[in-house]
C-alpha cells in the first residue's frame, strides 16, 4: 500500500516593507504620550524654531520692500553724480552693475555723499564714474536713497 503525503502548504510570502502589527492596541492616553517622548518633542522644538526664524526673516524682508517701495514712490527726485564704482574713481572703465557706488548730490543747499548700490541696474547696464543718475532721497533722512524709479517686484 502506498500513501502519499498531502502536497506541502506554500510559504506565505510576506511583504518586507510592511511594519508588524502594534504588540497591543493603540489608546488615545498612549498617543498623547507619543507626542510627548523626548525624541519627538525634540523635533517640535526645532520645527518651532524653524518657524520662528522663517517669519522673522519674511517679516524682515517684507518691510525692507516696503521701505524701498515706499521711498520710490514719496521720495525726493534728485540728480546724483557717480563719484566713484567699485572703487573706480576715474570715468575709465565701466563698473560692473552691482559695483558699491558713491553718489554725490545737493541737498538742502549742502552737498552730500551716499553710498550704496544701484539696484535697478539689469545685468548689462554697466556704471560709469562721473555719470548722473536720478535717485529718489528720504525727505527726512539724506542718507536713505533708492535708484528704483517704481517699487521693485516683492520678493526679488
Amino acid at each position: 500500500m502506498t500513501d502519499s503525503a498531502p502536497p506541502p502548504e506554500p510559504l506565505a510570502v510576506r511583504d518586507p516593507l510592511a511594519l508588524p502589527d502594534p504588540p497591543r492596541a493603540i489608546s488615545p492616553a498612549v498617543g498623547r504620550r507619543a507626542w510627548f517622548d523626548p525624541a519627538v518633542r525634540a523635533r517640535w522644538l526645532v520645527a518651532a524654531a524653524l518657524l520662528v526664524a522663517t517669519g522673522y526673516m519674511a517679516f524682515v524682508g517684507w518691510r525692507a520692500w516696503a521701505h524701498q517701495a515706499w521711498l520710490s514712490r514719496s521720495g525726493t527726485v534728485v540728480q546724483a553724480k557717480i563719484v566713484q564704482a567699485s572703487g573706480l574713481v576715474f570715468g575709465s572703465r565701466a563698473a560692473p552693475p552691482d559695483s558699491e557706488v558713491t553718489l554725490a548730490f545737493v541737498w538742502d543747499g549742502r552737498p552730500r555723499q551716499a553710498t550704496g548700490r544701484l539696484g535697478d541696474r539689469k545685468s548689462g547696464e554697466f556704471i560709469t564714474v562721473g555719470s548722473t543718475v536720478p535717485v529718489r532721497v528720504n525727505p527726512t533722512d539724506p542718507e536713505d536713497w533708492t535708484s528704483f524709479a517704481q517699487p521693485p517686484p516683492a520678493g526679488g
